[in-house]
């Protein structure tokens, strides 16, 4: 009755579901604190008092499989604060092949909630253009260039808009034409001049199609599962010679190649 409540009435309840997530982690050997708290100092266990703020947990997480050894701030209502924790302003970076089922997985997972206006900057060609009717289709914009055409035209319209809040543009650094994985210059020359993040994003599902085409793009089949990654916020420095754009180029390349690898070995454990 008091879920059913919750849920009615649009509220999420940060302690209760934390307290039921801590009962998870313990139940399966994983150690963890809610945070904040307050204890009573003549007690020697922790004892919750008052919890005056927005109610999290801490988590200690060892997995050898994934090089993972550490302490984890995790939010079962995260979406109570996404708007505080994302981006207002950055550079979303995902693998041309992604493209397909990139539109319609994060605008419902942080595009629309947060009233965010994004654009993605997709080729002339004609397969550019019917997937930005499928972006449009998604409420995302669209701008018609890429790396090899129209650069300096799109890179301009791109900064324009991100000088303004609540603007993600989305970019493909393999594309229009690989090599698959291999990011070209373009997502880090932006970030870098319109002093923004690089955001990145992988997927990959259990079940999927995959195209006889360069990039490999696949789509997902009907009720299959699925894994999203967001990886860290890459900070790319202003003013950069041609070395150490390099250098930038490389680490934005490992850093997104990295997250799929995650993505794919996470989809390979589900049944």
């Amino acid at each position: 009755n008091e879920l059913k409540s919750i849920l009615d009435n649009n509220y999420i309840n940060c302690l209760g579901f934390t307290r039921v997530f801590e009962e998870l982690l313990e139940r399966v050997n994983i150690e963890c604190v809610i945070v904040p708290r307050k204890t009573q100092n003549n007690d020697e266990e922790l004892r919750f008092i008052k919890l005056d703020a927005h109610v999290r947990i801490i988590t200690h997480i060892v997995d050898n499989d994934y090089n993972i050894n550490g302490y984890y701030i995790s939010d079962p209502t995260w979406d109570n604060n996404v708007k505080e924790n994302f981006p207002r302003r950055g550079v979303a970076a995902f693998w041309h092949a992604h493209q397909l089922v990139m539109a319609p997985i994060t605008n419902k997972a942080f595009i629309k909630k947060n009233h965010i206006k994004a654009y993605v900057l997709i080729s002339k060609h004609s397969d550019g253009r019917l997937i930005a009717n499928v972006m449009k289709y998604y409420g995302l914009g669209s701008v018609a260039g890429s790396t090899s055409t129209n650069a300096k035209g799109a890179s301009l319209t791109l900064l324009k808009k991100l000088e303004n809040d609540n603007t993600l543009i989305g970019i493909t650094p393999d594309g229009p034409k690989g090599p698959k994985n291999v990011a070209k210059l373009g997502a880090v020359q932006l970030a870098s001049l319109s002093n923004t993040p690089i955001i990145l994003i992988a997927y990959d599902f259990k079940d999927k199609w995959t195209f006889n085409s360069w990039d490999k793009m696949f789509l997902p089949k009907p009720f299959t599962k699925g894994v999203l990654v967001i990886g860290k916020l890459l900070h790319i420095p202003q003013n950069l010679t041609d070395e150490q754009k390099e250098i930038e180029r490389k680490r934005f390349e490992d850093e997104l190649n990295k997250i799929c690898d995650i993505a794919t070995k996470k989809i390979g454990t589900y049944e």
